[in-house]
């Protein structure tokens, strides 16, 4: 399958969790980066739907607010705020390539599988 980690070397501290469902090949993805201020971000998506076995779209929402850091979980601070999409292509289960609408930025990153 495609679930795994998935990363671009130029960009090495940053990736995709990409988690498929089988049968039903809808995956939640969690996209972990940077802003400009050097802060991490998380993004998620949670219905890429693989209709055709090779490509997904999904919105994203980025995540603010529950902290799991020793301190008791409030889910009531959890906030999901939708900031896009993000469209991935599998040319097979080692490549890929995501193309992203982030708070109006488009963007594509060339995605291969973590190796362990």
């Amino acid at each position: 399958g495609l679930s795994g980690l998935w990363w671009n070397a130029r960009t090495s501290g940053q990736g995709i969790f990409f988690n498929q469902n089988y049968p039903s090949s809808i995956a939640f993805v969690g996209w972990f980066t940077y802003d400009a201020a050097g802060n991490t971000k998380w993004y998620v998506g949670d219905r890429c739907a693989m209709t055709d076995g090779v490509s997904c779209t999904t919105q994203l929402y980025e995540t603010k607010g529950a902290t799991f850091d020793g301190t008791t979980f409030n889910n009531g601070a959890l906030a999901l705020t939708p900031v896009g999409e993000a469209t991935f292509n599998f040319a097979n289960d080692q490549t890929a390539t995501m193309r992203y609408i982030l708070k109006g930025v488009t963007g594509t990153i060339d995605l291969v599988r973590q190796p362990f």
